[in-house]
């Protein structure tokens, strides 16, 4: 897209759009388990190759949770719900976003932020 004082100004309020929703509003299922999908392939990729592996397992020795770090990790994925999602993105988002942006000072002034 062309970059522009009115595309600049639509994805500002796509943004502040996504951010009310997200508080407000449940994740579908399909959603909230097509990232806890991710989350735990991210967690399980990292047994991809031996010096990942090892790498795993010595954290995993210093662990206070032991070689059994990773199965409660994706244990507690699975438990995440919607409203789990809805309450951390009250908190994290509790105050207005900060919104920053590199342009030029033609392009800051035509955007008419203040």
């Amino acid at each position: 897209a062309e970059a522009s004082p009115e595309n600049a100004n639509k994805a500002i309020t796509g943004f502040k759009r996504n951010v009310e929703k997200i508080k407000t509003e449940n994740v579908t299922d399909e959603e909230l388990q097509i990232a806890k999908n991710k989350l735990k392939n991210t967690i399980l990729l990292q047994f991809e190759s031996n010096s990942e592996k090892v790498d795993s397992y010595h954290q995993a020795v210093n662990s206070s949770y032991g070689i059994f770090e990773k199965i409660m990790l994706l244990d507690e994925i699975d438990k995440i719900t919607a409203e789990d999602i809805k309450a951390a993105a009250g908190y994290v988002f509790s105050n207005p976003p900060l919104t920053s942006i590199v342009a030029s000072k033609k392009t800051l002034d035509e955007l008419k932020l203040n």
